[in-house]
């Protein structure tokens, strides 16, 4: 389970190229400076730890790993929702079905920020979408 967060500060061409991501997890929390959050990958464990570091940095994507354990800790969570709240870009990767499952996919949607309420999602069985193939569209084009 990795937090994967690349901050606005990082450079462009060759230099970005050559730039690689730092595992901040291999550092004391006391011992991080800001400029080892320009690309970083971080636990959950550690995200945890220096949520505040994290949320001092401005980030142009956020990528969740096996996003699902969000919705295990709300302090997590918050971290998330904070962190997608102010990153230009969010990715949230988890390989868990959402069938039967809508309210937990909902909150995770809402990390999104993308005024999922003025959305109707309804989740249907895979025999069912071929009929809902419109319907999706239409949710779609709202994106």
């Amino acid at each position: 389970m990795r937090l994967r967060i690349q901050s606005s500060r990082a450079q462009c061409g060759l230099a970005a190229a050559l730039d690689v991501f730092r595992l901040l997890d291999r550092y004391s929390p006391d011992s991080l400076t800001r400029d080892m959050f320009n690309r970083a990958i971080v636990s959950y464990s550690r995200a945890l730890e220096i949520g505040s570091k994290l949320l001092a940095t401005t980030w142009d994507l956020v990528v969740v790993d096996e996003a699902h354990h969000l919705l295990l800790s709300e302090t997590l969570y918050e971290i998330a929702h904070a962190l997608s709240a102010s990153a230009r870009s969010v990715l949230l990767l988890s390989a868990i079905p959402a069938q039967r499952r809508e309210d937990e996919f909902r909150r995770l949607l809402e990390l999104l920020s993308m005024g999922i309420d003025e959305l109707t999602i309804g989740l249907v069985p895979i025999s069912d979408a071929a009929q809902e193939g419109t319907r999706l569209a239409r949710l779609i084009s709202q994106l």
